[in-house]
């Protein structure tokens, strides 16, 4: 069975690059293997609810990041990332506290993200493979994505409940559990 896959995004910096991946990861998984809140959650819905029931229901995470996932919001301010409140943020930590496989997903340009600007409750981000998408093959990019997603032997050897081994981009074994995201969310909890 394909992987339930939850699309993680800044609007303002991976909108249309989401909407790519919903398609060609859907062409390839089957439709519905995708979570992409514009399209997914329906019309009239309380989207908090709706949004929070579908991340802990999900097995992946794609954050998606391209070259203005750090904009400010406002002229002289800060990464939203580093606002406690920010939705891409907390999404991030609930699936690192939940023991949901995160994978970044860089666009072309970003490169690896070791040596930018994370809060502590983030600060594994940088460290977990992963996969780029360049402007002239996103497509294809995307449907590689896909295939590997989808791929048996990845789902035996996806991060286990109670904490994370990975090798990083840099090939350093990293494991253990976030703590600080785990004291704001909590234990996942059960689908009603």
């Amino acid at each position: 069975m394909p992987p339930s896959i939850f699309l993680n995004y800044r609007s303002s910096d991976c909108a249309s690059l989401a909407v790519v991946a919903e398609r060609e990861i859907n062409n390839v998984l089957g439709a519905g293997a995708v979570f992409r809140d514009n399209s997914s959650i329906p019309l009239g819905t309380d989207f908090r609810t709706y949004l929070w029931r579908r991340l802990f229901a999900c097995e992946v995470l794609l954050a998606l990041i391209g070259p203005h996932w750090w904009d400010p919001i406002e002229p002289g301010g800060r990464a939203p990332v580093m606002n406690p409140d920010d939705f891409v943020r907390r999404e991030l930590e609930a699936a690192l506290t939940w023991n949901i496989q995160v994978i970044p997903v860089v666009t072309e340009g970003v490169g690896k993200l070791t040596g930018r600007q994370f809060p502590a409750s983030l600060e594994s981000l940088p460290y977990r493979q992963y996969h780029e998408v360049r402007t002239r093959s996103a497509d294809t990019d995307l449907r590689e994505l896909a295939h590997r997603l989808g791929d048996p032997e990845r789902q035996s050897s996806a991060p286990s409940a109670g904490g994370v081994s990975m090798r990083d981009n840099r090939g350093i074994v990293q494991t253990g559990s976030n703590s600080q995201a785990t004291q704001h969310f909590g234990s996942r909890p059960d689908d009603d």
